[in-house]
């Protein structure tokens, strides 16, 4: 899945509400490892664009992110701590991450060995 498009084309899907809709899925109490997957990697995918990442800050990335990164499936978690990696170098976004606790989640993912990788599944 990539919904980063470009700057333009990811723009419009991030301010036509399309982070709202995945952090809602990606919030649901039944969500499948499946779901999971492609709600990190959209968010991941989306936050590889740097005007995206204020509005999807505003839309709850971070917060599903955070979230996610508990989840047990490797695929989930390590994407999860990278797709908030990604934003690490906005000085607007540092004390949100903070805030969060997306840094603990970037810090115990890097401490695990793997850092920066994301997992990756076979199809």
């Amino acid at each position: 899945m990539n919904l980063s498009c470009g700057v333009v084309n990811s723009g419009k899907v991030v301010g036509q509400k399309g982070t709202e809709i995945i952090v809602a899925l990606s919030l649901t109490s039944d969500l499948s490892v499946y779901d999971g997957m492609w709600c990190v990697a959209a968010l991941r995918n989306l936050l590889s664009t740097s005007s995206n990442h204020r509005p999807m800050l505003k839309g709850g990335a971070v917060d599903a992110l955070v979230i996610l990164a508990a989840n047990k499936d490797s695929f989930i978690s390590m994407n999860s701590a990278a797709a908030l990696r990604t934003i690490t170098f906005n000085q607007a976004t540092r004390s949100a991450l903070i805030e969060r606790g997306a840094i603990n989640v970037i810090i115990e993912d890097s401490s695990s060995g793997k850092a920066g990788e994301g997992a990756t599944r076979e199809r």
